[in-house]
This record gives C-alpha cells, structure tokens and sequence, in this order.
C-alpha cells in the first residue's frame, strides 16, 4: 500500500504496536534506534523518557518514523514541535493540520506555529534555505524554553549524514567537515539537538513504515533541483551508487564516523596545549608564543578554530581563512587577512585580534 498522503488524514495504525512478527528492517531501526539513545542518555544524564523533551515533526516520514519508534520504546514525555514555513500555500497548512491530528490521537501535547519564511528572507535579504534555518531555530528554541527542556529530537538518518559530508567534501571542507552531522550539538543559547537516527538507512525507515503501516505527508519541494541538497540526493548519490556499485552512503557515513574520531582527539590535544600556553587572552586575543609558531598544522589549525569560537568570531570562517589564519604566526606572516562580514584578523605586538569595521577610527 502506499504510505503517504498529500491530502486528508488518513493514519490507519497507532504507533506504540505490539507486533504479532517483527522484520528484519524494523528490528534493525529499533536496535540501532535504542543503542543511540543509551549513548545520549550517558552523555545526558537529564535525558529520561519520562521528562519533557522536544521532538520535531514536519509530518515527513523521517520525523513520523521517529515519532511513532519512539513511543513504541516507551518515551513518554515527548512534545511535538510543528513550524508551519508557509511556502507551499495550502499544503503547508495541510501538513500542520496531519501533525495536530497524530498528536492528538497518540494523546500528546502538540506547538505549533506559522512563519512566512519568504517574507523574512525578503526582508533580510538572505537566502530562503538560511531563512528558514534560522525561523526553526527561533522556534525550537522559544518552545525549548516555554516547556522547560534544553533537548530537542530530530530525525537526520544516514542517508541524510551521506549527503551532508559529500556537500562538504566538494567545497573543500577540513576533517572536521567530514564528520558531517553530530549525534548531539548544543546551539549557543544552550538548545541541545539529538539526532538518535543517524546510524539509521532511509530503506530501514521505508521499512519500518512498511511494516507499521504509517501514514505521513510527502514535501513536494523535496524533489525540486533548484535546491543543491536535493541534487545530490536524487542526482549525484545515485549515479555514484550506479558508478561503484555499491552503496556509497554507508561507505560516506563510514569515513564520518572515523573523522569524527580523529577530530576529536586532534581537538582535545589543540585545547590542552591552549590551556597549557596561556593562549586565549582575556581581552580575547590569541597569544602568539614560540611554541605555537613550531605547531604542527594540524593542531595550530585547530587552536584557531578554538580560539574563533571562545570569542564568538566563527561566524563563516573556513578552511580557507583558517589557512590564512595560521599563516599570520609565522614571524613573516601577514598582519592583516580579510574575514567575512567585515571583520579582519590582525597582528600586532605577538597577538591575535579580530577588528571589526565599526572599530575603525
């Protein structure tokens, strides 16, 4: 039967099952779905099934399959978050209505709220994809408050981890660009997102909705090629599948998961020389010592990059810019490089600095 629907509400089965025979696919989300959730629950240990927490739901079989596995293991204090974008015009409004009637018969509590993230966009003049990433996080981060909960559930899987190291990949990201999604960030206003799917196949999820026999709402916009992320889903994913022969999402998550550990040891290193060399000023400068010059690249890189967001001055900084960054240690290094949003990184008198334009006399 097909799964998905564009128009009225039509779930045929509640999600917390007790399932006569259970398939491998569905065993499998579950299993990796439960082993990921011990992992947050270690890192967190405010995180209970029982307590408020904030998962969100776009009516999408992604969100909906996230939903409806988390109830089966028993998380009850889970609160439905819904933004209506109001960029398909009814549809939009359709899929609000899908999320509130779930909710409603699952018997949980269920925020919803209507931006126009077109006028926004319009009005900032910004992109649309970076218009509604920053209404969501408003919105998550409100609700977040109004519940009294610092953690929000959201159902990046696999496939979708693929397609954002690849993304990164081809604009010549550094290792920290190859780990791609994290399965815990925290926003700086303190918002802590959990992404307990990751390890999860979009063909587990497909089967899991099989088996379950869910009902969700398909985004119309997900198949347009105007959208670079749908490219590569649609597009470039696939011809590389067909090219290799072999499925090259789990051999991209794969080499994420290994980034993400070498990083991470790289990163605990970069700060414990930091620490060490007295480098991060209190009047937020970087301090330049000699031992800093003789860094090794890959942890000067990183002591930057530490430094950039201890300051808050990270906004657009990438490979590029950290290269030119650690070029201005050397003793003749440049003293100024240009950073985005006008913002230069100088030098001056064995220091560290980003002056903005406003600072200029």
């Amino acid at each position: 039967m097909v799964s998905k629907r564009t128009g009225a509400f039509c779930f045929l089965k509640p999600c917390a099952l007790t399932l006569v025979r259970k398939g491998l696919d569905e065993v499998s989300l579950l299993t990796e779905l439960q082993s990921a959730l011990e992992k947050l629950r270690a890192q967190h240990t405010d995180l209970t099934p029982e307590a408020p927490v904030l998962i969100g739901v776009s009516g999408g079989r992604d969100s909906v399959v996230l939903l409806c596995a988390m109830v089966s293991l028993g998380w009850k204090g889970l609160v439905v978050g819904h933004l209506n974008h109001a960029l398909r015009g009814r549809e939009s409004g359709q899929d609000a209505a899908f999320v509130k009637r779930l909710t409603t018969r699952l018997g949980m509590r269920c925020e919803t709220r209507k931006v126009e993230v077109q006028r926004v966009a319009a009005q900032r003049k910004i992109s649309l994809e970076l218009a509604a990433r920053e209404v969501r996080e408003k919105f998550f981060e409100s609700l977040a408050s109004m519940v009294e909960t610092r953690f929000l559930f959201l159902a990046h899987h696999a496939d979708d981890q693929a397609e954002t190291i690849l993304g990164n990949l081809c604009r010549g990201t550094a290792l920290r660009g190859m780990r791609g999604i994290n399965l815990s960030a925290e926003t700086g206003r303190g918002l802590v997102k959990l992404r307990p799917l990751l390890n999860v196949t979009r063909v587990e999820i497909d089967a899991y909705v099989e088996e379950n026999k869910l009902i969700y709402r398909e985004d119309g916009s997900n198949a347009l090629g105007s959208f670079r992320r749908n490219r590569l889903r649609n597009e470039v994913l696939p011809l590389l599948n067909e090219v290799l022969d072999r499925d090259v999402s789990t051999m991209l998550v794969r080499a994420g998961a290994a980034a993400s550990r070498d990083d991470e040891f790289l990163h605990g290193q970069a700060m414990e020389f930091a620490e060490e060399e007295g480098l991060l000023l209190a009047d937020g400068g970087l301090k330049i010592t000699t031992r800093l010059q003789k860094l090794h690249g890959a942890l000067l890189s990183r002591v930057i990059d530490i430094w950039l967001r201890h300051i808050d001055q990270a906004r657009g900084i990438g490979n590029h810019e950290l290269e030119s960054a650690m070029s201005m240690i050397k003793p003749d290094g440049p003293a100024k490089i240009n950073l985005p949003g006008d913002r230069w990184l100088r030098r001056k008198a064995k220091r560290l600095f980003v002056e903005h334009l406003i600072d200029q006399p």
